[in-house]
Formats: structure tokens, C-alpha cells, sequence
């Protein structure tokens, strides 16, 4: 299955895992909660799409490497039940990735569209750190269910995470939970907690905006050195199997669509409301609402044999379709089309 476009039924869940700040451990939380959900039975694979410092491929034992299938179509690698890609697989060791930011936008769109992932229940998806192009390629090129962050308690690191929750609220895309990395270790002679980095930082941040903390985890060589040298594709960990646990919560609780989509043809589509209200659009209709930059800036025509070739979900609220014009970046939602 190419990420492209999926359609409704069978878009699998799409988590981010961001922080805004490079080192605080986000390809290692993202890791341990694919295997999480991968033990429990889930399709699971995991995109590293931090392309200037990728860490998945060295965080994963060598298993089988990505493969061509095709002149359009690679198969991702895989060890033990995971599949994952990353730059890492297309560059020597220890080799840069010096690309400008419209490059960069064309490597994650071919990473999307050209990797056959198969039948997924989850993506995971390794954010980079800030906040520039590749975050809103990712958010435009697929329906992402929700973003998972993460921090340390560190202040610098808690300031940094707020910046990457205004832009997943600007970006209509749902904040999960967070979860505070390295927030103490255990004395192995007192047993004792240190926290080295400071404390409360989740809390702060949590209270301010209103989300939940999800997991507080501690600094242990499990999780930061290599799987090659560790046991956690064999060994469950109780921290990650109960975040699982709460991630899938929250996505269930965070789809509040208030309509179901109905494509009776290629060019029509019902619309039926909670409140039992049924509309129907052709696909030009459609695409004359569409508020991306392309389509309302640019001025783009809306042929009059325009076609929806599919749609997907959007954030928590709406959809977005796909049409036959190349457009797929408008996003609908109740408000949009019951008001009309």
C-alpha cells in the first residue's frame, strides 16, 4: 500500500511523534511504542523522517534492507515483524544529508508515496525537530490521527514543545498526550530518585494547555543504547505497553467526525450528519471550496469533469479528498460543508 492516498477504510493510524527539539529522545519513545503495539498484534511500521539527523536505522539490528520492486515501488526494511525506512538506508555511513528544504519536501514525498508498506494498522512517524517544510509536507501528504510529543523536563526543552503544540492546533492535527524522556534514574545503591534535568516540566506544560501526560520515562541503558546490544524486540516493557494502551485511547476519543462520506460515483459524493441532515456535492463543488494556497491564491481552474478519486481522513474533525486535478490539500470539516 502506497500512503498517498488511502481511502477511508482503510487508512491506518497515523501518529507523530514530534517534540520541536532535536536530542530528547524522540526516535527512541517512537521505537519502543511501535514494538508496543507491534506485541500486541498490530501492523506496525515506523517512517524516520528527520532526514538531516536520521536515528531509526541505527537504533533497529540490521534485518532485511529495502528493496526495488519496481521502477515506482520499494519495499521497506524489516526485522522481526517491523517495518521502517529511513535516509539512513540511502546514504554511506557517517554521510551528511545536505539538501535545501524544497529537496528535502521531494525525498519525504517520495518516502509517502513510493514505499509499498503493505496492509498497516499504525505508522509511526519520527518527526524532525522545529517546525518548517518537511512538518507541513508530512501533514499535507497524509491523514495524521494525532501527534504524540515529547520533552524533558529541561526549560529549554519545555519551551521548544509548546512551539511544536501551536503548530499541530495550526495544523488541525490533535495533541494525544505527552510524554517526559529522561525525566530521573534510579540510584542502584540508595535507590533513590535523581532528577537530573529538573522536574515538572510535563506538568507545566500539561496544565497550560490542557493535555494529558502520558508516561514519565526514566534514563536506563535500555533505552538508550542500541536494540543490536539490547533484548527489546524479545523483552515487553510494562512503560511502553501501558503508553500503547493510552495512545489508542486517545485516538478513539479524538475522531469527533460528525458526518459520514458516501463516493456514489466519481464525481458525487453524499454527506450524512449526526443529525440525520444529507447532502449531496459533485466533485467540482467540491473542489470550489477547497481553501489550500494552490486552488484560492493560485486561482486554479475546477474543470467541469473534475473527479474525487478518493478520501481520507484529516486530523480529528474532517476529511480530505483527492481529485482528479492533482489538488488533495483542502481540508473539510461539519462547519465547511453543513453550512452550505
Amino acid at each position: 500500500m502506497s500512503l498517498k492516498v488511502v481511502s477511508d477504510a482503510s487508512t491506518p493510524k497515523i501518529i507523530a511523534v514530534a517534540s520541536g527539539k532535536g536530542g530528547v529522545g524522540k526516535s527512541t519513545v517512537a521505537l519502543h511504542l511501535a514494538l508496543a503495539l507491534l506485541r500486541r498484534g498490530e501492523r506496525v511500521a515506523l517512517l524516520d523522517a528527520d532526514l538531516y539527523g536520521p536515528s531509526i536505522r541505527k537504533l533497529i539490528p540490521e534485518g532485511t534492507m529495502p528493496q526495488k520492486v519496481s521502477k515506482t515501488r520499494i519495499t521497506p526494511a524489516f526485522y522481526k515483524g517491523l517495518f521502517y525506512i529511513s535516509m539512513a538506508h540511502f546514504l554511506d555511513k557517517d554521510q551528511p544529508c545536505v539538501v535545501r528544504a524544497p529537496q528535502a519536501n521531494k525525498i519525504i514525498t517520495q518516502l509517502i508515496e513510493t514505499v509499498n508498506w503493505g496492509p498497516l494498522d499504525y505508522l509511526i512517524i519520527d518527526f524532525p525537530p522545529g517546525s518548517g517544510d518537511i512538518h507541513l509536507t508530512l501533514a499535507q501528504k497524509l491523514a495524521i490521527s494525532g501527534a504524540l510529543l515529547v520533552t524533558t523536563p529541561h526549560a529549554l526543552a519545555v519551551e521548544d514543545v509548546k512551539k511544536s503544540i501551536g503548530m499541530f492546533h495550526r495544523l488541525k492535527i490533535p495533541i494525544l498526550g505527552l510524554v517526559e524522556n529522561m525525566s530521573y534514574f534510579v540510584d542502584p545503591k540508595s535507590q533513590t530518585f535523581i532528577k537530573p534535568f529538573g522536574e515538572g516540566g510535563a506538568d507545566r506544560i500539561c496544565q497550560e494547555f490542557e493535555i494529558k501526560c502520558l508516561s514519565k520515562i526514566p534514563i536506563t541503558s535500555l533505552y538508550s543504547e542500541p536494540a543490536s546490544e539490547t533484548k527489546i524486540f524479545e523483552i515487553e516493557n510494562e512503560l511502553f505497553t501501558t503508553l500503547a494502551l493510552l495512545v489508542s485511547s486517545a485516538l478513539k476519543s479524538e475522531d469527533k467526525r460528525e458526518m459520514q462520506l458516501t463516493l456514489e460515483k466519481p464525481d458525487k459524493l453524499k454527506v450524512t450528519f449526526l443529525s440525520g441532515k444529507v447532502l449531496c456535492f459533485t466533485a467540482r463543488e467540491l473542489q470550489r471550496l477547497c481553501g489550500c494556497a494552490h486552488c484560492q491564491v493560485g486561482g486554479a481552474k475546477v474543470e467541469a469533469d473534475v473527479k474525487i478519486t478518493n478520501y481520507f481522513k484529516a486530523g480529528h474533525l474532517g476529511y480530505r479528498f483527492a481529485f482528479s486535478s492533482g489538488c488533495s490539500a483542502g481540508f473539510y470539516d461539519e462547519k465547511l460543508l453543513g453550512n452550505i
